[in-house]
């Protein structure tokens, strides 16, 4: 019986027929076909041998050749299947005594080829004896497997593909590879049909497309403006900016951005990041045999296989999230932020969730589920709410007359200035309310410093802020507590750019003016140079130190102001100025910087309305005042302690008056003190408080203060902030452990610093 005859009484069409060792040449090809089949063949070069063929039935199906390849006389040929969307490829692989060498050369190409594949079977007589797994043969299923492609053919003895002679013992070295893991396949094999025409057996596959074919990863749509700057660069496009108002400059610069940024649609898939190829091949190919081996509980090799594969998937998940985590942090060396969000990734299951927007306000007993509503709502909140803590004002202002040795001359700024300023802006992307980021700012810092040098200086010539440079965004920032209650909000505001650039110019100056004539206050801490809490921490410890050495009954007490930056009356720091000994147009232009203020809040795409903004040290004391920014800090010290509380209440009365008189709110509930002593002192320290008077509420006596980051305790012992920083450092300890093995020994560095770091507050 031929080849021939077989397929026309065969029950069933067959639709590919794939043969090895044809034994054909270039010349024999013509005359070795099959109706209504298409012929492709691939024969060796040099001679006779080896050789394979594929028969595709013309009306299942048609093809063209996307692989054809004579290697060391081992035949390769691939054919694409145009209806069925698949690939069908048939390999021989000649024996040889060097075997070793052969084989090597050979799986280097078959792996070379496996990887460009996608939904492929191959056919093939490897030569490779699945009933004996050598070395070679070790290698050879490492190759397959790890390509994402399995072998159908069963690892038991019981079917072989060739069965050996008398001396000669039966081998399984021809085999089909597959990577579709979603088909069903149905292997058969007969010897005594084809034993005419080979002494291997006809292996017939049955392939069932799936019903339900599995849905790919959901993905979702991020649409991102790209900026290009190589055309604002070649163009030249910011230099040919020329106006005399920063409104016309701003409108200008916001149109070139505009004009040249461009949405992108990108596709991120919400699977596992980490995950290549490779590694999803893996675990496909371990959810089939999971699969096979659930319905078929009895074939050894499909348990043996689920194995295998599962240690395989542990081995390839492990270096995939290596080689990520790697490219991740390498790749965002000069993004703190990044770095520390992936650093977030690593040290828990689930990636740290974005900070969550309220998606629900109850304002009056009303609930509040629009954006554009709760937007309205906190707008409001943010502006009006402050107006109510100025009843507190008692109306008297009496500010202290200082003496100005040197008035005020406002000098020009450079463009060394300006190109500096711009220079120490933090790397950012996010954009302000006109569509400018940092990273934009400074990209063209050499193109727009010129322009800048010369509005800030007809403006400071002029004495004028610029209204649009006085829009402020403002996103609620959740503090504690009900998300639904606006006073657990607190408003972070984002400034112009440009608004920043002008402001840092203004400060230098006017810092400058203060410090020179000696009106800031030498216990002031908070946004002065060379200062910080370390400092401001040390001297209010080294006055109670001192009053401990000398016997006295001393005290801490830490005064809260409520809103105190959002309640400064802009009517109040404008009289200010007239003491400061500053010239007119100076004064006019911060007059000016406070006058017709505006912010809008956004939630996620939603803005509100704007709403116009008009609100954003005492003497004579028996204690030490030490201030930081907002945080006052009062230390009080007495031979007895009567004499100590008649100092504190005589003290708090004062600094309560002087609050007042500034248009602020002390807030006496939030309002403590701490007594200091020893073991060896009277049960009325240890056990009593003083009943101290701040307004018309006796404050709280605590045995533990935190004090501008540190914990103060009654005896100076810093225990409960050694337990805190133990507290802290442990998630730090945790993500060092985490990150060791993908880092080298000098990355390591930063992460060990920010861990000192926290580590050096023990030994203040």
């Amino acid at each position: 019986m031929t080849l021939r005859n077989f397929i026309e009484t065969y029950e069933y069409p067959i639709h590919l027929i794939c043969i090895t060792e044809t034994w054909l040449d270039t010349y024999d090809l013509p005359h070795y076909n099959l109706p209504y089949y298409e012929s492709f063949h691939c024969v060796r070069e040099g001679g006779r041998g080896g050789g394979v063929a594929i028969f595709l039935l013309k009306t299942f199906d048609t093809g063209n050749i996307v692989y054809q390849k004579d290697f060391l006389n081992n035949n390769f040929l691939i054919i694409d299947l145009h209806k069925h969307k698949f690939k069908v490829g048939v390999i021989y692989r000649q024996p040889s005594n060097q075997l070793d060498y052969n084989a090597s050369l050979f799986l280097q190409r078959l792996e070379l080829i496996l990887n460009s594949l996608k939904s492929t079977i191959l056919f093939g007589d490897f030569n490779f004896n699945l009933f004996n797994l050598n070395n070679i043969c070790a290698e050879y299923l490492r190759v397959v497997r790890s390509n994402g492609f399995e072998v159908l053919n069963s690892f038991s003895q019981l079917f072989p593909t060739r069965i050996g002679n008398f001396n000669q013992a039966s081998t399984c070295i021809d085999h089909i590879l597959t990577d579709l893991h979603y088909y069903f396949f149905d292997l058969d094999f007969t010897l005594h049909l084809f034993d005419f025409i080979s002494d291997h057996k006809a292996i017939f596959l049955a392939c069932k497309t799936p019903t339900n074919p599995p849905l790919p990863p959901p993905v979702k749509h991020i649409i991102r403006k790209i900026l290009n700057h190589k055309v604002i660069i070649k163009r030249k496009l910011i230099e040919k900016i020329v106006t005399d108002s920063f409104t016309k400059f701003m409108l200008d610069i916001s149109n070139v951005i505009k004009s040249n940024s461009s949405e992108v649609k990108i596709l991120s898939r919400t699977n596992r990041p980490y995950l290549n190829q490779e590694t999803v091949n893996i675990i496909k190919a371990r959810n089939r045999f999971r699969k096979l081996a659930t319905k078929f509980p009895y074939i050894v090799s499909f348990k043996d296989s689920l194995e295998r594969y599962q240690r395989l998937v542990k081995i390839s998940v492990k270096k995939s999230k290596l080689e990520y985590n790697k490219k991740c942090l390498s790749n965002n060396s000069n993004n703190p932020r990044k770095i520390w969000k992936h650093i977030n990734y690593l040290m828990f299951s689930k990636s740290e969730s974005s900070r969550s927007i309220c998606q629900q306000l109850i304002v009056n007993g009303n609930t509040l589920t629009e954006p554009a509503s709760i937007a309205q709502t906190f707008n409001r909140h943010f502006t009006l709410n402050p107006n109510a803590l100025l009843d507190w004002c008692d109306g008297s202002y009496n500010e202290k007359q200082y003496t100005i040795d040197h008035l005020f001359v406002c000098p020009q700024c450079t463009e060394d200035e300006i190109f500096l300023i711009i220079d120490k802006l933090k790397n950012s992307t996010s954009v302000d309310f006109y569509g400018i980021s940092n990273n934009f700012v400074k990209i063209h810092k050499k193109s727009l410093t010129p322009i800048l040098t010369k509005l800030i200086n007809r403006l400071l010539f002029a004495g004028i802020f610029p209204t649009v440079l006085k829009v402020g965004v403002v996103t609620p920032v959740h503090k504690g507590g009900s998300k639904k209650d606006p006073n657990n909000f607190r408003p972070i505001s984002s400034l112009p750019i440009f608004a920043k650039i002008f402001e840092h110019v203004v400060y230098r100056r006017l810092l400058d003016h203060l410090t020179l004539n000696d009106i800031v206050d030498c216990h002031q801490y908070g946004y002065m140079p060379k200062t910080n809490t370390e400092v401001a921490i040390v001297h209010i410890l080294n006055d109670v130190y001192s009053a401990i050495d000398k016997k006295n009954s001393t005290s801490m007490t830490c005064i809260d102001c409520s809103k105190a930056f959002d309640t400064v009356q802009h009517s109040l720091l404008t009289k200010k100025f007239s003491y400061l000994g500053l010239d007119p147009f100076f004064t006019n232009l911060l007059k000016s910087f406070l006058k017709d203020r505006q912010q809008f809040v956004k939630l996620d795409n939603t803005w509100s309305n704007p709403l116009d903004l008009t609100i954003g040290t005492p003497q004579d004391l028996k204690g030490s005042l030490h201030l930081y920014c907002d945080d006052i800090t009062l230390i009080n010290s007495a031979d007895t302690p009567s004499n100590l509380k008649l100092h504190m209440e005589n003290d708090l009365s004062l600094i309560d008056q002087w609050i007042k008189q500034q248009g602020l709110k002390p807030n006496y509930n939030k309002t403590k003190y701490l007594l200091f002593h020893n073991r060896l002192v009277s049960e009325f320290f240890t056990n009593q408080s003083l009943n101290i008077r701040f307004g018309t509420t006796i404050i709280e006596r605590v045995q533990c203060l935190k004090l501008l980051g540190l914990f103060v305790d009654e005896q100076l012992s810093f225990t409960q902030h050694i337990d805190h920083i133990c507290k802290k450092v442990t998630p730090l300890i945790f993500a060092i452990k985490r990150i060791r093995s993908i880092l080298t020994l000098l990355q390591h560095f930063p992460y060990i610093m920010l861990l000192s770091i926290h580590i050096s507050t023990i030994f203040l």
